[in-house]
């Protein structure tokens, strides 16, 4: 239900230039919140929200949130030192794979993984 369609309006124009993840939602009320939510974490404001009996929405809400939130953490602030060259090898602490550095461009790393051959091993 919108209570001032012409409010609405001038949010979703003023918000338009926020991007998210292709959106798997179709309500637009969702979406505007998930962008106002994202404006505001950015410039580091504070955040009330207040979603009468949407419970699902609330879900719904959080779910993207916490993707969108993962998405910029991981592409705006990698925990990555400055100083790799094109052709480092990196291992990943998680599943002990390694990664060699195949290009740079500016703080962004291009990474291709390496994969070992195993031996065959001969019988007699």
């Amino acid at each position: 239900m919108e209570l001032n369609i012409n409010y609405y309006k001038q949010l979703w124009e003023q918000y338009e230039g926020i991007r998210i993840t292709p959106p798997l939602l179709t309500d637009k009320i969702l979406i505007l919140s998930i962008k106002l939510i994202l404006e505001q974490t950015r410039k580091k404001h504070p955040i009330h929200l207040n979603l009468p009996l949407l419970e699902d929405a609330f879900q719904k809400l959080g779910q993207h949130l916490l993707i969108e939130l993962a998405n910029d953490i991981f592409c705006n602030h990698p925990d990555l030192p400055k100083n790799f060259q094109v052709g480092d090898i990196l291992k990943s602490q998680s599943d002990n794979k390694k990664y060699k550095i195949i290009s740079t461009i500016d703080d962004s790393y291009c990474l291709e993984e390496i994969i070992k051959e195993k031996k065959k091993s001969k019988k007699m």
